[in-house]
C-alpha cells in the first residue's frame, strides 16, 4: 500500500481539525448558515439561521437548560419547517453549546459577577456557574435573538413581524416570561413630526409583543431548576395569549401526569370558550410517545411531532394572514420597557430596551423576572 507523503498527511489532519462539529453539522443537508450575535451583557450567542420566505412567519426555536440547539431532533424541525417556507433561529442559551464565549468581558462581568460563581473573570462560562434563582436572566438571551431577527429583517433577509416561538420544557417557560415582557415593550415617537424638538412620547398602540403571532410550547415546566420556585405559567401568558388572544398550543406526552396536568390546565386557562379568537389555543398530548420523552424528545421523526406543528402552523397562517413585512428600524427606533402602564408617560415609569443614541445593538440587560412578574 502507498503511504501518502507527511506533508499531504498533515494538512488532510488539519483540515479534518478545522472542519469543527458545525462545519460537519452543515455538512448533513442542513440549508442552514452559522450565526452569531450578542447580549446586552456581552454574551456571545451561536446559532443556526434556516432561510425562508417572507411570506410566511419566522420561527424561533428554545432548548430546555442543559440542552442545545443543535440536536437531531431541533436541526430536522427546523429542515421541516424551512421545506414548507418558514424562516427558522435555532440558537444555545449563554453557556451552552456554542455559546460559552464572551464578547465584552468587562460588561459581562460587571452584570454577572454577583450571579454567576466564577465571580468575575475568564473568557469562557458555563450555564451551571449561574445560581439558579438567576436563571430568568436567560431571557436576555431570547431578548437578543428577536433583535438579532430585527436585524436580519431590516436586511430583507426575514419578516420579523411574525414571529412564533417553539419552545422546550424550561426553554417554553423562558419564552413564556418573554413573551409577557414583550407586550410592555413599545417604541418611542415623537410627540410632533413636525417639530424636530418635539418630545418622545411611547406609542402605546404598538407594544412588541404584536409582532408574536403564536407559540408551541413542549412539554412546558412550571420551575426553571428541580425545586426551585414555582413559574406560575398560565400567570405569565395571561397578557399575550389570555388577553391579546396570542394562538399558543401545549403539547405534552401523555403518559406523564405532571406535564399533562400543567398543559391541560394552560390549554383551558388561556382561552375562552366559544369564542373564535382562540380557535388554535389549547393543549394536545403524544400519545405513541415512550414515558421518558419529553420536550423537543417528542420531535423524533417517529412521532410525527414535527408534521403536527407544521399542520398547526399553516392552518394558523390560513386563517390569520401573516403580517406584512416592515421596517423594524432597530438601530434607528429607541424602545423602552412600560414597567407603569396606568402612567406610561412618566420617565420614571419606563426602562429603556435599546437605545441607538447610546449605540445600543441589541436589547439592554434586564432582570425580566422581578421586572414583569407584578404587571398585570
Amino acid at each position: 500500500m502507498r503511504r501518502l507523503p507527511l506533508t499531504l498527511l498533515i494538512g488532510v489532519v488539519g483540515g479534518l481539525l478545522a472542519w469543527g462539529p458545525e462545519n460537519r453539522l452543515l455538512a448533513q443537508g442542513d440549508n442552514a448558515q452559522k450565526v452569531k450575535f450578542d447580549t446586552g451583557d456581552g454574551v456571545e450567542l451561536h446559532g443556526l439561521w434556516y432561510p425562508g420566505t417572507k411570506t410566511k412567519p419566522t420561527i424561533l426555536c428554545l432548548h430546555k437548560l442543559g440542552g442545545e440547539c443543535t440536536t437531531a431532533e431541533w436541526r430536522n424541525l427546523a429542515k421541516v419547517l424551512q421545506k414548507e417556507g418558514y424562516q427558522v433561529l435555532l440558537f444555545d442559551f449563554r453557556g451552552h453549546g456554542e455559546s460559552t464565549g464572551l464578547s465584552d468581558p468587562f460588561t459581562f462581568w460587571n452584570m454577572n459577577a454577583k450571579i454567576c460563581a466564577k465571580k468575575g473573570g475568564g473568557m469562557a462560562i458555563d450555564w451551571k456557574d449561574y445560581a439558579p434563582s438567576a436563571y430568568p436572566y436567560f431571557v436576555n438571551d431570547i431578548g437578543a435573538a428577536k433583535a438579532f431577527l430585527d436585524q436580519k429583517n431590516d436586511a430583507l433577509e426575514c419578516n420579523s413581524s411574525s414571529v412564533v416561538l417553539i419552545g422546550a420544557n424550561e426553554g417554553a417557560t423562558l419564552g413564556a416570561i418573554w413573551m409577557k415582557s414583550e407586550w410592555y415593550r413599545v417604541p418611542m415617537v415623537s410627540q410632533n413630526p413636525f417639530n424636530p424638538m418635539a418630545p418622545f412620547i411611547p406609542n402605546m398602540k404598538e407594544p412588541a409583543g404584536k409582532k408574536v403571532s403564536g407559540a408551541i410550547f413542549l412539554s412546558v415546566s412550571g420551575q426553571l431548576t428541580k425545586g426551585g420556585p414555582e413559574v406560575v405559567v398560565p400567570t405569565w401568558l395571561n397578557t399575550p395569549v389570555l388577553k391579546a388572544a396570542t394562538p399558543a398550543v401545549f403539547i405534552y406526552n401523555d403518559k406523564r401526569n405532571d406535564e399533562q396536568k400543567l398543559s391541560e390546565f394552560c390549554g383551558a386557562k388561556l382561552k375562552i370558550d366559544n369564542d373564535k379568537r382562540y380557535k388554535f389555543t389549547g393543549s394536545t398530548g403524544i400519545t405513541t410517545a415512550p414515558q421518558e420523552l419529553t420536550g423537543s424528545d417528542l420531535l423524533e421523526k417517529e412521532l410525527k411531532t414535527d408534521k403536527m406543528i407544521v399542520e398547526w402552523l399553516d392552518k394558523l397562517t390560513s386563517a390569520a394572514p401573516v403580517t406584512n413585512w416592515a421596517a423594524q428600524d432597530f438601530g434607528k427606533t429607541p424602545f423602552v420597557w412600560v414597567i407603569n402602564p396606568a402612567n406610561p408617560f412618566q420617565p420614571n415609569s419606563r426602562v429603556y430596551a435599546n437605545n441607538p443614541q447610546m449605540g445600543a445593538k441589541t436589547m439592554n440587560f434586564c432582570n425580566y423576572f422581578g421586572l414583569f412578574q407584578k404587571l398585570p
